[in-house]
């Protein structure tokens, strides 16, 4: 049962940028057989501009920082037919909260 929600909102808990460096590392890694050759550092820059510090851009064509994520790094990155969006979304979900790197 969980007792307590932390609410990060302006990075003074986790370090945002190097928590998605960490997550970049762990998509690259988990279809690396799937991606495009692309370098982590390239696939974290693509991230960050569509996670937008935490807060999706106005203009964005998507709902969700998540849907923006997962369909930006699909459309730029997978080589495979076997790799869906819904596949990094998936990964997105539950594998970027393990990636957090708290602040100095």
């Amino acid at each position: 049962m969980r007792k307590a929600i932390y609410f990060d909102l302006d990075n003074t808990l986790v370090n945002r940028n190097k928590s998605i460096s960490v997550y970049s590392e762990r998509l690259s890694d988990s279809y690396s057989d799937a991606f495009f050759s692309v370098a982590p550092e390239e696939i974290a820059r693509v991230i960050s501009a569509q996670d937008n510090g935490g807060y999706l851009a106005a203009a964005s064509p998507y709902e969700t920082i998540k849907e923006a994520v997962a369909n930006e790094i699909h459309k730029r990155f997978i080589c495979s037919d076997k790799v869906t969006v819904g596949d990094i979304l998936e990964h997105w979900v539950h594998r970027f909260p393990q990636c957090a790197v708290p602040m100095n």
